[in-house]
């Protein structure tokens, strides 16, 4: 078993006494606090009210406690856990139960919300390399910006006359946003129930971009077993990796109905939802193309 230590840092911290941008923090019990004064005519600031008063040194917020052997401690607003465990991937489940519930349970008894943003995790051999997050990089490619560019141009005449096309790239970019909320979840609240969630219903609204076109299965049933021919679409993909689609998508019903939620909740891969995108992708583009050449095709 090895010892890893993972470091929150959780937010608001005012409450805390710590300044926070954009906040006057004061001590509670104040009989009045002077906010600051504004010119009613030009509406400029013309001087101070009250300034930030933080907590004193010997007012430090700290607490140990223990869960199923599971040290944590609270060190004003960082949130150490240090679970003991044979690999990370298992020390982050450990992780992600216990900060999920507890950031459930100190919102609920302080009355508003908080979050957690990761600041480090480490094992024995130092920073664990899946939590190195050292910036946002975006790879440019001005070739592929035109080419975007162009081809969305191109389809706006059909979008405006196609419901089933409007719609499945109306799903396609909730998804793609959703993806993005995912990530962006990942990094500042790790392995918590947000990330997965928004992992779900990205791979749903990628699903529903494909059933926009090839049918809903429990509507157009029979369009949904052969519209693909039309698009010319290989009926090995359509019985290999549309199937496994649409079971994942059942499996996700069920995980639903059974109120599935938190480190129970219901996973989908990487592979999976990268084959769902690849999968929109190839069915809208092959929609497309029909629609240039049959523009009568519902």
């Amino acid at each position: 078993m090895s010892e890893f230590r993972f470091v929150y840092w959780l937010s608001p911290e005012g409450p805390f006494g710590i300044p926070e941008a954009g906040v006057t923090v004061v001590p509670g019990g104040q009989k009045q606090i002077v906010g600051d004064v504004y010119d009613s005519w030009t509406g400029r600031k013309v001087s101070h009210g009250a300034q930030t008063m933080a907590r004193s040194p010997d007012d430090k917020v700290q607490l140990t406690f223990e869960v199923e052997g599971t040290t944590v401690r609270l060190d004003d607003n960082y949130l150490k856990i240090h679970p003991e465990a044979e690999t990370a991937a298992e020390a982050e489940r450990i992780v992600a139960a216990i900060l999920r519930r507890f950031l459930a349970a100190f919102s609920f008894h302080q009355g508003q919300f908080f979050q957690a943003r990761l600041v480090q995790a480490t094992g024995e051999k130092g920073l664990l390399a899946e939590m190195m997050h050292l910036g946002k990089f975006t790879v440019f490619s001005l070739e592929g910006i035109r080419g975007a560019a162009s081809a969305a141009a191109q389809w706006i005449p059909d979008l405006q006359k196609k419901r089933r096309l409007d719609m499945a790239l109306e799903y396609f970019n909730r998804a793609l946003y959703l993806r993005r909320s995912e990530l962006e979840a990942r990094l500042d609240l790790p392995f918590l129930w947000g990330a997965s969630s928004l992992r779900g219903e990205a791979f749903l609204n990628y699903w529903k971009s494909i059933t926009a076109v090839l049918g809903d299965p429990s509507k157009e049933g029979k369009r949904f077993q052969l519209f693909y021919k039309k698009l010319g679409i290989d009926r090995s993909l359509i019985r290999t990796d549309v199937k496994r689609l649409s079971g994942i998508r059942n499996d996700y019903d069920v995980a639903h109905s059974l109120g599935a939620a938190g480190g129970n909740a219901f996973s989908i891969s990487d592979e999976d939802i990268n084959l769902a995108e690849r999968m929109a992708k190839l069915v809208m583009q092959s929609y497309y193309d029909l629609l240039k050449g049959q523009p009568d095709v519902d």
